[in-house]
Parts: C-alpha cells; structure tokens; sequence
C-alpha cells in the first residue's frame, strides 16, 4: 500500500478522507483497501479508467489478486486525462456500452 506523505504542511485529500496518513491510522486504510478484500468469492471487475495516472493506483495490483483466484477482469481506457468522465457527453455513452458489454459477458456467457 502507498504511503501517503504531508503535502506543503497540509495531508493530502486521501489521507484527509481517512483521517490521518496511512502510518497513523493503518486500521482505517486497510479497511477501505480493496486489494485486502479480494477473494475466492469476489465479483469479476471491469476496470474504466482515463489517462490520469493518479486513478491507476492499485489497478494492476488488483488484476494480479484477480488472476491468483482465476477471476475475470478487463480494463478499458477512456483516451482523456478526466475524472468524472462517466458523467458527461460523449464518454457516457461509452462506459454505458463497456458496462453493458462487461455485465453481459460476465452473466450471461456460458
């Protein structure tokens, strides 16, 4: 896990959202990590994600539980350095398509 580190005397917003960096409130990041939380039983993940590298964090690492448990994921990329590109035209229209696409490989396949 990355630790997080004081950013011009202030945290930053991660370790602000868990109240403290991750050497100080080491409960709390390890309960939001979703890598501690893959298992045998965990859902296959469609992975959307923009340029911006900040949003990649962990992503591969994930991939890589995924694969130990034989776990389907995918990974499909938006060619914009956004964030909320989900929300706004014209990449709405294609994360509905990768989710749709993701959910009906995933429950309907055979």
């Amino acid at each position: 896990m990355q630790r997080s580190h004081k950013m011009n005397g202030l945290l930053p917003i991660n370790a602000r959202w868990l109240q403290g960096r991750y050497e100080d409130k080491k409960e709390i990041w390890e309960e939001v990590s979703p890598l501690l939380w893959v298992s045998k039983r965990s859902a296959p993940i469609c992975f959307i994600y923009s340029l911006n590298p900040r949003y990649h964090q962990g992503r591969d690492e994930m991939i890589n539980k995924l694969n130990s448990y034989h776990i389907y994921s995918e990974k499909q990329q938006i060619e914009e350095n956004l964030h909320q590109f989900w929300l706004f035209y014209p990449w709405f229209d294609m994360v509905v398509k990768y989710v749709f696409d993701f959910l009906d490989k995933t429950l309907f396949s055979e």
